[in-house]
């Protein structure tokens, strides 16, 4: 809809009458657009850490194994972003500035002192999101020291963590008519054709998950002496619906149904395992971020280090980690990385759209290899039943 009003209002209208409505429309309706993101994708992030830090209090129950998953579904989102990293880089070719290794490291040092907030609410003010997780977590550990004392300030937290998540959806409701609005923008000022090799994080981001997803399933089949086609048919289903709806949580019930009746995973696990990698188990989605911003990087000639990129591989995996599943959150999590890594508000537009696309693959791929992690957990824990896996 976007594209088409755009060609349309550019093929009709005069000069006069495109500068005319866009001063008057067009950059007021995207000046409130970025404004209502940054101002919404502050709030979310924190109250969504501290809530989720809040409630490590009744996850003790996991003990050590849940720890360690934890542990591996955030280093599978950091291996399988770097890797993407480097090869997207390697096809677009954006401009790189080599650095000394000793000037690198201390250059990160010095940003992750930089991640330590200097008052309260001057993170919130810049939407700086590494600074927000750290106050949150600083303050979420406080609370749980506090124990009973601090109940009500817990429930406040979870309160205001439920309304910045029904704003976030109510966001999430209207970005396609400001997507479509700012479309036809980029049409009318001519700034489109900075976009006009989208297909190349788009393919290369399809690409790039469908390879990993294979040889991560033919690792885990051969490594318990089952058929990969075999596991593939299994969880095909649950994979379809997620698919199909672009959502993790549509596919939770037939993924639960698939863990513990067809892949022989324990109950046990799969209670506090999927419900947890459901939040924090986000590898394809750390990729279509990573595309996308390396795509944007390109498009407006930024140019980039080492230093750059390590930052840019710990902001888009703690920012997913971070996020709850809700439609619209990955929106605000482009905000916070492009605001952090100096990417111009302009490229949100170019970013949503992918998202878009991206989501689809990423739901679905999420939840299929959430799925196949857990079968090496469950191995791991002797409760695997491999009788019921090889069936």
């Amino acid at each position: 809809a976007g594209l088409l009003l755009g060609f349309i209002a550019k093929g009709v209208l005069p000069a006069e009458g495109i500068a005319l409505l866009t001063t008057s429309f067009f950059e007021p309706v995207q000046a409130v657009f970025f404004r209502l993101l940054k101002a919404t994708a502050g709030p979310v992030i924190f109250f969504t850490v501290l809530t989720a830090i809040c409630g490590i209090g009744n996850a003790t129950l996991m003990n050590k194994s849940g720890k360690r998953l934890i542990g591996r579904f955030i280093l599978s989102s950091t291996v399988m972003t770097v890797v993407f990293a480097v090869i997207m880089q390697l096809l677009i070719r954006a401009d790189f500035t080599n650095s000394p290794v000793r000037h690198t490291v201390i250059s990160l040092f010095e940003a992750f002192l930089g991640f330590v907030p200097g008052d309260v609410v001057s993170p919130f003010l810049n939407t700086d999101s590494p600074q927000l997780i750290i106050l949150a977590i600083i303050i979420g550990n406080a609370l749980l020291i506090l124990g009973n004392q601090a109940d009500r300030l817990v429930k406040i937290a979870n309160q205001a963590n439920s309304v910045g998540l029904l704003v976030a959806e109510w966001i999430s409701r209207i970005i396609p008519v400001f997507v479509a609005i700012l479309l036809a923008f980029r049409i009318l000022d001519g700034t489109i054709v900075r976009f006009r090799t989208i297909w190349i994080p788009l393919l290369t981001f399809h690409v790039f998950v469908a390879v990993y997803f294979a040889v991560k399933l033919v690792i885990t089949c051969r490594k318990h002496e089952v058929s990969p086609k075999k596991v593939w048919e299994k969880i095909k289903p649950s994979f379809l619906i997620a698919f199909k709806n672009a959502s993790v949580d549509a596919a939770f019930g037939e993924n639960r149904l698939c863990c513990e009746r067809k892949l022989g995973i324990s109950g046990k696990l799969a209670d506090y395992g999927l419900p947890l990698g459901l939040v924090i188990y986000m590898p394809v989605s750390t990729v279509s971020l990573m595309a996308s911003t390396l795509y944007a990087v390109k498009c407006y000639n930024i140019t980039i280090s080492t230093l750059w990129l390590i930052m840019a591989v710990i902001l888009v995996v703690a920012l997913q980690a971070a996020s709850p599943p809700v439609s619209g959150v990955d929106t605000l999590a482009y905000v916070a990385i492009f605001s952090r890594l100096g990417i111009p508000s302009e490229a949100l537009i170019m970013a949503i759209v992918c998202d878009i696309i991206f989501c689809f693959a990423s739901s679905a791929l999420n939840q299929a290899m959430l799925q196949l992690d857990l079968i090496g957990e469950a191995s791991r824990l002797n409760s695997l039943d491999t009788n019921v896996l090889r069936r």
